[in-house]
């Protein structure tokens, strides 16, 4: 049987908090919702959102051609999206787009999963504006608990400039942490 959880709205505002201190969500952001609000991930990213009164953007399904058309369209600024999704949107641009960038996109949350280093130079292509961040979280804690910056666009060296001894030494930065406590978090490994 399922088992309930609660989430307290407390919670729930202090992670919107932890959020938008790590994840630069702001009023002129338009973000694209490819999380759905049944799940925890998809809800505290419209919850922070709602804190930073941005605009949000909703389709009725989640395919790599809709979400693409779509950031053109409106142009998208911010999306949280799991790592195949990402991996799907990649190889549906090398297909379709011939190698077009989604400059619009200012913010680009992951979850759910590792995200390989080759997946993460993919990504910073497609959108080479994204400031790309990776979270850690659960329903219980109500969303995120821990986050890492994989990628800022202002300051990082991009990955197709690195050596291939470079790109297998930050393997460990950019796939297999899931980064540091979220402010109002608290961590800890038993």
């Amino acid at each position: 049987k399922p088992k309930a959880v609660a989430v307290t709205h407390r919670a729930l505002m202090f992670q919107s908090l932890a959020k938008l201190s790590f994840v630069p969500y702001t009023s002129d952001s338009l973000f694209l919702h490819t999380a759905a609000l049944c799940h925890v991930g998809g809800l505290s990213s419209a919850h922070a959102m709602l804190m930073a009164r941005g605009k949000h953007l909703f389709l009725p399904d989640f395919t790599a051609q809709g979400l693409l058309g779509a950031v053109e369209a409106f142009n998208v600024t911010a999306m949280i999206a799991l790592p195949p999704l990402v991996f799907d949107m990649v190889v549906f641009a090398q297909q379709n787009y011939k190698g077009k960038a989604f400059s619009s996109v200012k913010t680009l949350l992951l979850g759910g999963g590792g995200t390989a280093t080759n997946l993460v130079n993919a990504a910073t292509g497609l959108f080479p504006n994204a400031r790309i961040t990776t979270a850690y979280g659960m329903t219980e804690c109500a969303s995120s608990l821990t986050a890492h910056l994989l990628w800022d666009p202002s300051k990082a060296t991009p990955l197709s400039d690195l050596s291939p001894m470079q790109r297998e030494s930050s393997d460990d930065k950019w796939g297999s942490c899931v980064g540091y406590p979220m402010p109002h978090s608290q961590v800890t490994i038993l």
